[in-house]
């Protein structure tokens, strides 16, 4: 993913080239843009989706401005393609989408060439909906929507529902804090742990662009990538350098946003301006719905504008040409600024140079940080390493160091043991849960529907079958959608079945209940 974000960079270069041929300095500008800005260095070894459907959306800039350029069938199916792979990747890349169809039609209404765009922006579309098509066309059939939102999901609904609510109206998107310079974390007061007190500053310190400037230039959130400010006064200079460093290629992007559009409206239509401007707006609009619809902080994430970077990087080369035209004294002095940001960035960002992460504030996070590692090294098959990490994690408390501790013991035949940890690892769970009331509960009962199964596994192991039995009813009533349940209570019944002569019919038939039910719900 890091190799693959260095498309931003390109892209940018080959954009801004074209447009200013006799600007060698502002296609440099754009790729560096692109390179060293914070959010790209410290996004750039995340495992995710972001940064792929970010790449393609580039690629798909670059292929929509040569599509305008020369309008064929082949270029149009090209975008197409690319659109597609963006969307079967992370569907808010539509707002790249909508910029892109947008343009297509506005360009073929202006050149009064209807039958022709239609025509295209047909092949476009058709080759599009090919590739992503059937993944949406699924989730209507599954979900009765084409967009899902995996925050529907009960743990991850669990982890937002613990978070401060904001509440955002059209004042938190026009306010900026300027306090962020001072103290550079977002917002002011923020804990995962505590709500946001309320007051009259309350919109200003929750203001969504300052969180988006601060994410940009920083880690604003504090403790993702860096060590909160408040707890490390190095980190807390760092962010006041990148965030006052940071000011100078903003505003170029900003003159240059403003610039577009001037020329737009004063010298006509330009295909390299409209695709940029049109882009902007479609992932603003996507945004603001975004972070309306979901109101708390880790909504408000500079990587959610990373699919149209290189519009940023293009802004940024527009407003320089537009300040330093006919100015070289200027145009040094931006320069040397940017080289300053670049270095500084890459120092704050260069992982283990300058920080290390201190424990989070989030209750038991190293404690999770540590079974985390015990998985990875399981996976890898190192049970020794990973029976390490799974006894650092239960010695913090976590119920699932214990949990995984007894899975080990489970396999390697030590059966008492495994149940010991297992029922240690089941009376300290509900404890640890987070949420509403409602989503505590139904994590609870299914939790200890799966603990039951795994101890129903460890009583068969030591013969106690009729225990098991019991225990996986009790396990089925708690949560009737976990199939291993259902499987376990098949073989005990053809286990029943076996021990009579002839075997039992009434066991047999109870058996295969259990197993259609297992193969039904895998």
């Amino acid at each position: 993913m890091s190799l693959l974000g260095l498309t931003h960079a390109a892209v940018a270069w080959t954009i801004v080239r074209r447009t200013f041929p006799a600007q060698p300095l502002a296609p440099l500008l754009a790729a560096g843009f692109m390179l060293f800005i914070p959010v790209h260095i410290y996004s750039a070894p995340f495992l995710g989706n972001e940064g792929l459907a970010a790449v393609l959306a580039s690629l798909a800039i670059l292929a929509l401005l040569a599509t305008l350029a020369r309008p064929t069938a082949l270029r149009h199916a090209l975008l197409g393609l690319v659109l597609g792979l963006a969307m079967l990747t992370k569907f808010s890349t539509l707002a790249v989408v909508a910029g892109a169809f947008l343009t297509l039609a506005l360009k073929a209404l202006r050149s009064r060439r209807l039958a022709a765009g239609a025509l295209h922006l047909g092949v476009a579309t058709a080759v599009m909906l090919a590739v992503c098509g059937w993944y949406y066309a699924r989730n209507v059939a599954v979900y009765g929507t084409p967009f899902v939102m995996s925050r529907s999901e009960l743990l991850v609904r669990q982890v937002e529902g613990v978070q401060p609510q904001a509440r955002r109206s059209l004042i938190e998107y026009v306010l900026f804090d300027p306090l962020i310079f001072r103290r550079p974390a977002w917002p002011r007061g923020f804990s995962m742990t505590e709500d946001l007190e309320a007051g009259a500053w309350r919109s200003l310190r929750e203001s969504v662009w300052t969180g988006i400037y601060a994410n940009a230039w920083f880690d604003g959130f504090g403790g993702w990538v860096l060590p909160p400010v408040g707890e490390s006064e190095l980190a807390r200079r760092a962010g006041q350098a990148l965030l006052c460093l940071g000011l100078v290629p903003t505003l170029l992007v900003l003159v240059g946003v403003w610039t577009a559009a001037t020329r737009l409206w004063r010298e006509g239509w330009d295909d390299t301006l409209v695709t940029m401007l049109a882009l902007l707006a479609g992932m603003v609009a996507i945004f603001v719905h975004g972070t309306r619809t979901v109101p708390i902080p880790a909504a408000v994430k500079a990587t959610y504008f990373m699919p149209i970077a290189v519009v940023f990087a293009f802004a940024l080369a527009l407003g320089f040409v537009r300040l330093t035209n006919g100015r070289p004294r200027f145009a040094r002095l931006i320069v040397a600024e940017g080289a300053l940001l670049a270095l500084v960035s890459v120092a704050v960002f260069w992982h283990g140079l300058l920080f290390t992460l201190t424990p989070h504030e989030v209750p038991l996070f190293a404690g999770s940080a540590d079974n985390v590692q015990g998985v990875v090294y399981y996976a890898a098959g190192d049970r020794a390493q990973a029976r390490r990490w799974f006894a650092s994690a239960a010695a913090a408390g976590l119920h699932l160091g214990w949990e995984n501790l007894g899975l080990l013991a489970l396999e390697g035949g030590r059966t008492e043991e495994a149940l010991h940890l297992l029922k240690r690892a089941a009376r300290l769970q509900p404890w640890q849960v987070f949420g509403s009331p409602a989503d505590r509960a139904a994590f609870n009962r299914r939790t200890r529907a799966e603990y039951l199964n795994s101890m129903a596994v460890a009583y068969h192991a030591l013969g106690r079958d009729a225990h098991a039995s019991r225990v996986l009813t009790a396990a089925r009533a708690r949560d009737p959608k976990i199939p291993e349940v259902h499987y376990n209570r098949g073989v005990l019944h053809l286990i029943d079945a076996v021990r009579t002569a002839p075997p039992s019919a009434v066991s047999v038939r109870a058996a295969a209940a259990d197993l259609r039910s297992a193969i039904a719900l895998a």
